[in-house]
């Protein structure tokens, strides 16, 4: 049964709505930190093993919602089973959080030996976190949809033996990037060029940053029967 493709408002709010779900999560991860520092100040605020659990915990959110439901609306009668890429991206997006955070903390303050422990707790308390939290968030919001939803594309494919054609659509605003405003759609097996770079889809880790960090475009399936 065909079913009837997002609007740009509603794909937008659906990654919204699983950031926002993400949004207690990393914040509570912070805390953690905080508290651990203001028992031993001397032990690193970002430690890369505790961000794979939460990492693995955000992505297993939306395999749960994405991949199998995505599956579904393109052939129900395809099985969706687990998405074969839930741990593909889970140890580089920890890598990648860890990294940032760590730079950003050092560029907010210079820490410094003494009272060291009350800096920390006291940058861990205001904005800086609770805005990194929700930029941590949104970002892996919106590559796990886009993941997760070329996963359960190329499920369906292999399952029925139908072409998907994906067909890129971007928010329509004045945010967007001019490369981003018209790509010409592709084949599941094929790859978007935009602005010079070669992406699966919207916000593929292995593209730039300069063309995904940041980006709100996603794509469209239509399984061709």
């Amino acid at each position: 049964m065909p079913h009837t493709p997002e609007t740009a408002q509603e794909a937008l709010a659906r990654d919204l709505d699983l950031a926002a779900e993400h949004v207690d999560a990393v914040r509570a991860a912070f805390r953690r930190e905080r508290d651990r520092l203001a028992r031993d100040p001397t032990k690193d605020p970002i430690r890369e093993r505790e961000w794979v659990a939460v990492v693995a915990g955000l992505w297993a959110v939306a395999d749960e919602k994405v991949y199998a439901s995505t599956v579904t609306t393109l052939d129900p009668d395809v099985e969706p089973g687990r998405s074969p890429v839930f741990n593909a991206f889970i140890r580089n997006s920890a890598q990648g959080i860890v990294k940032t955070t760590r730079r950003r903390i050092k560029s907010v303050r210079v820490l410094k030996p003494r009272n060291l422990s009350r800096q920390l707790r006291k940058l861990y308390q205001t904005d800086f976190v609770k805005k990194r939290a929700v930029r941590i968030a949104l970002d892996q919001a919106l590559r796990q949809t886009a993941t997760f939803e070329h996963a359960a594309a190329e499920r369906v494919q292999a399952a029925t033996g139908n072409d998907v054609l994906r067909v890129w659509h971007s928010q329509g605003d004045s945010r967007v990037r001019a490369s981003h405003l018209s790509v010409s759609a592709v084949m599941l097996d094929e790859v978007f060029l935009v602005g010079g770079a070669e992406l699966r889809y919207p916000r593929d880790p292995a593209g730039t940053g300069r063309e995904t960090s940041g980006c709100r475009c996603w794509v469209e399936h239509r399984v061709e029967r």
